[in-house]
């Protein structure tokens, strides 16, 4: 195969529990989220290598997603709940939430 090797570059170690979900923000590109089963969600500045923002929750989540307009955050939990984030407001509660499922949102 001729692809080059990748290179870890930086490894962020935010999390206690297996983490279970990154995504970029589409509109800061220097953005980067993840979600994990401790129920912490970690907002990285990639250009600093730093923690910018920490969310936490009693969910276990299992999934997440920038919207399009980088101001929202859908992420998917274990017990089959789904919510959304405003990342505009300062409060770790989510905007909108719902058990959608039977089994965990992937």
């Amino acid at each position: 195969s001729g692809l080059p090797r990748a290179v870890q570059l930086h490894k962020f170690e935010a999390h206690s529990a297996a983490c279970c979900g990154v995504a970029w923000s589409a509109v800061n590109h220097h953005l980067l989220v993840s979600a994990a089963a401790d129920g912490s969600i970690v907002f990285y500045d990639t250009t600093r290598l730093a923690v910018v923002r920490t969310l936490r929750s009693d969910q276990s989540f299992t999934s997440l997603a920038f919207a399009p307009d980088g101001l929202h955050l859908a992420c998917g939990a274990a017990d089959g709940s789904a919510c959304i984030f405003d990342l505009r407001s300062s409060d770790d509660s989510p905007l909108w939430s719902t058990r959608a499922h039977d089994g965990p949102v992937s």
